[in-house]
């Protein structure tokens, strides 16, 4: 160990995200007198300023006592002190364990020390093979040498931007971008995305020269291993148009390529781990799973994929992977009441705000977080973290979604519609379930024949919200039968609907005029605390 006298602008920030990560563990989490005698401490040694580390300093100034405050008489300082100091080691004996900087707080002193840790090789391998990750993929575009410059030009543009965002995405891993490639050696090209960069997929780029400076963009998708084209999509793009301008193409190819909870990579990479599940790497698990648990909303695949989380975060608590999946599993939770996570929300917001002193610009990080922030009252807090996440990608579907979902919630149709439209637009694979937020805007203003169209476009088995929709239309249109027979529906994919749902609407759609709205549909259909399903014929 080498003792730090931070000099340096480096050396500085390295002291903050430590302290950052020390107040963010479970250890001073809660105790706000600790997190600030020790975040006023710090801050004051970093300005050089060790000399007004004083009791009556660190009361005032860093506790926010009174003025008239006497060391002499109240022993406060000194007993956080030793508080203090206990926490530090209990965090440095377990979560801390493999952390490169130490702060300590020697006994009899109020000024923290920084000591540099030298770790061993073993612990560091053992730190990085305990970090979940998920797919790799290549990302090679294939100029041809008929072609224009205009169009190679193009090609280029368009590839670098792809890595640039793709770079951003933390559920999978860009290994390599080749922006020129030969079109005649694409064989061999495919053959050392396999064996040089061992990537999963491989995404190729090719452009197509047409007339009047218009393009042609064909990407293809497929398995490094098998060969196998996942996935094929042209564009036209005009050459008139800067890069910029192309923007609605890239959202679409990543949208379809790389989004985790629909995206064709990450769909084929899970639902081939799935397939032999006792042989799934421990680093691939979390996302395995938790790309399955998008797909299936039941309690035992949300158990299931919980524990593989928990057990992810108990052999390395710095796993930015999970600590993200786990923030959106108490956020689920929250909003459907499982019953598997205790306290989810202070869970929840330990894990969010650890990832995102791991990696700040992380959209999905940022996002995450503002979700938690927003179902704790936070809504403040909430917006400027979903402005931080869009503010580092415009490119992330799900998260375009989630924003404008959180704007109407907060009933703001006008901001929010908008970005789910753009998503619904955009997007061709989207989940059904997207078109909810269609359905309540038009439902809300009472026009009930626009909500049943958005109502009859949710049918994905499972998902009890299309039953929802359609049983509280028919209702409101006088359809008595169809709604009844889709009241039965709901009742069968939640049998306790009568009495648990409404609290999860009050959870799910924000404020009460419009739970109410919906509810009131739902009693004209049928819904009472002793309703019976009736077997449809």
């Amino acid at each position: 160990m080498k003792d730090l006298k931070p000099r340096t602008e480096k050396e500085i920030e390295l002291i903050k995200n430590q302290l950052r990560l020390v107040l963010a563990s479970p250890y001073f989490k809660s105790a706000q007198q600790m997190q600030k005698f020790l975040n006023y401490n710090v801050h004051k040694t970093l300005a050089n300023k060790e000399k007004q580390i004083t009791q009556h300093k660190i009361a005032v100034e860093g506790l926010g006592l009174p003025v008239n405050f006497n060391s002499d008489d109240n022993p406060l300082i000194r007993i956080i002190a030793g508080r203090v100091r206990k926490r530090l080691d209990n965090y440095y004996a377990k979560e801390g364990l493999n952390d490169p900087l130490l702060i300590s707080v020697n006994k009899g002193s109020y000024i923290p020390q920084f000591t540099k840790r030298e770790l061993s090789p073993v612990s560091e391998i053992i730190e990085r093979n305990e970090v979940s990750c998920g797919p790799k993929f290549a990302l090679v575009c294939f100029s041809d040498k008929t072609q224009n410059k205009i169009s190679n030009r193009l090609l280029f543009q368009i590839t670098d931007t792809l890595a640039k965002e793709c770079s951003l995405f933390l559920f999978s891993r860009l290994v390599v971008s080749i922006p020129h490639a030969d079109k005649t050696k694409s064989n061999h090209v495919e053959q050392e995305m396999k064996d040089k960069h061992d990537a999963d997929f491989t995404l190729a780029l090719h452009m197509h020269q047409l007339l009047d400076e218009q393009y042609e963009l064909l990407y293809r998708l497929f398995s490094t291993a098998s060969e196998e084209v996942l996935c094929s999509e042209s564009f036209m793009i005009d050459g008139k148009k800067p890069i910029k301008k192309q923007q609605k193409v890239l959202k679409r190819i990543l949208s379809t390529i790389t989004d985790l909870q629909h995206g064709t990579l990450h769909v084929n990479w899970a639902r081939q781990l799935l397939k032999a599940p006792a042989n799934i790497p421990k680093k691939y698990q979390v996302l395995a799973y938790y790309q399955h648990q998008s797909e299936h909303f039941t309690r035992d695949s949300f158990r299931k994929a919980v524990g593989v989380c928990d057990d992810a975060l108990n052999l390395n608590t710095k796993d930015l992977i999970a600590n993200v999946v786990f923030a959106d599993y108490c956020r689920q939770e929250y909003i459907y009441g499982y019953g598997v996570i205790d306290s989810p929300l202070d869970k929840g917001l330990i894990c969010a705000e650890k990832a995102t002193i791991l990696k700040p610009n992380s959209h999905e990080a940022r996002y995450v977080l503002g979700q938690i922030l927003f179902n704790m009252g936070e809504k403040q807090r909430a917006v400027m973290e979903f402005e931080n996440a869009r503010r580092i990608s415009k490119y992330h579907p799900v998260i375009t979604f989630g924003i404008g979902y959180h704007f109407c919630i907060m009933n703001q149709w006008d901001k929010g519609i908008p970005l789910i439209e753009e998503v619904i637009n955009t997007d061709n694979i989207h989940p059904d379930w997207y078109f909810m937020l269609p359905f309540l805007n038009e439902y809300r203003q009472k026009k009930y024949n626009k909500a049943l169209e958005y109502a009859k476009r949710i049918i994905s088995p499972g998902i009890f919200w299309g039953s929802l929709a359609r049983a509280t239309c028919y209702a409101q249109l006088e359809e008595t039968t169809k709604a009844t027979k889709e009241l039965n529906k709901l009742l069968k994919l939640f049998p306790s609907f009568a009495t648990r749902g409404k609290p999860l609407l009050k959870r799910y759609l924000g404020y009460k005029a419009l739970v109410d709205d919906i509810w009131e549909g739902l009693l004209k259909a049928g819904l009472t605390k002793k309703t019976l399903i009736i077997k449809n014929k």
